[in-house]
């Protein structure tokens, strides 16, 4: 739902994919072939996404994220951020 606080012309619209659509899509996924066959195989990852926070200790993180993968034994998708 909208928050009562944002402005009349302002929309909550979801997630948006042309595929679903039907619209069809003029975006070339060649260059991400590799992460789409990733995805493709198996159960789907957890994501992380950090957008622009600056991360202290990347690596510390990197390394906690790596060990939290491996105890639960699930496959993950991190988007690194801007600031490193």
């Amino acid at each position: 739902p909208k928050p009562k606080d944002w402005p009349a012309h302002v929309e909550v619209v979801g997630a948006f994919d042309f595929k679903q659509s039907g619209a069809g899509s003029n975006f070339d996924e060649s260059p991400h072939a590799e992460l789409l066959s990733w995805l493709s195989k198996g159960e789907a990852p957890i994501f992380i996404g950090f957008g622009s926070m600056v991360i202290a200790d990347p690596d510390a993180l990197a390394l906690m994220i790596k060990e939290a993968a491996r105890l639960s034994g699930r496959r993950v998708l991190v988007q690194s951020n801007w600031s490193k």
